[in-house]
């Protein structure tokens, strides 16, 4: 296997420009701060922050430990701190800061099990709906996709947020968390999205609906509306198709 070759001025550049940025996410506001911290020149660190110098080796052992940061990032070969960050990144495509986030849950779950909350949360069955309901309620409407199995045809986005807000208390439910009940409007649109699911409305008729209770109007009753009583031959519906 041939070796690689690393271009000095191509390292030396890259720690002119990762260093200071590594240096101020490691809590170092000031050139000052952190040259106390290593014990050198203020100098020192103007120079290596300017891509006048580099430091030795064993003095970026010791900023690597400073600063919690591997050193393949500092001179560029790594676009995350560390390695473990960046295995953590390629394999949940989470950010930074997100997973930066759970490590820190989980080193204070001593003292409040957040982090067994959280994975139970995860683990609920309905987590990944309510993650497309989410995605669906920042995107456009018309748009059909699938999850878990169910086909979601997404055509308002008003029913997908009450939606959203249904299916969330149903988890908090199941994880027996209080969750102050929903409002009664909100009852409502649940009341008439199920209505619609169940074929009592037709979608037109849904929207009308929405239009007036977006208005405040929670008594209006669409034109044309008819009771629909269910047939006692007809088989219940798969819980696992869920149309919006």
């Amino acid at each position: 296997m041939g070796s690689k070759i690393y271009n000095f001025d191509k390292i030396k550049e890259s720690l002119r420009s990762n260093l200071q940025q590594a240096r101020k996410k490691g809590g170092f506001r000031t050139q000052n701060d952190f040259a106390e911290a290593l014990s050198v020149s203020v100098e020192t660190v103007r120079n290596w922050e300017q891509g006048r110098t580099v430091p030795e080796l064993g003095t970026l052992f010791r900023i690597c430990d400073i600063l919690n940061c591997d050193m393949d990032y500092l001179i560029g070969r790594l676009e995350a701190p560390t390695h473990d960050l960046a295995f953590l990144q390629s394999q949940t495509r989470l950010s930074e800061d997100a997973i930066k986030k759970l490590i820190r849950i989980a080193f204070s779950d001593r003292a409040t099990g957040r982090s067994m909350m959280l994975s139970r949360f995860i683990e609920c069955d309905d987590f990944e709906y309510l993650l497309a309901l989410l995605c669906a309620d920042a995107g456009e409407t018309q748009k059909a996709f699938t999850v878990g199995g169910a086909y979601l045809q997404v055509k308002d986005q008003a029913v997908v947020r009450y939606e959203r807000d249904s299916v969330f208390h149903e988890m908090a439910n199941s994880l027996e968390v209080f969750i102050p009940p929903l409002t009664n409007e909100k009852i409502m649109y649940g009341f008439v999205y199920g209505m619609y699911a169940e074929g009592e409305l037709n979608y037109e008729q849904l929207q009308d609906v929405i239009e007036h209770y977006d208005q405040g109007d929670f008594d209006y009753i669409p034109p044309g509306y008819r009771h629909k009583k269910p047939r006692s031959n007809e088989n219940p519906q798969d819980k696992g198709d869920r149309g919006l």
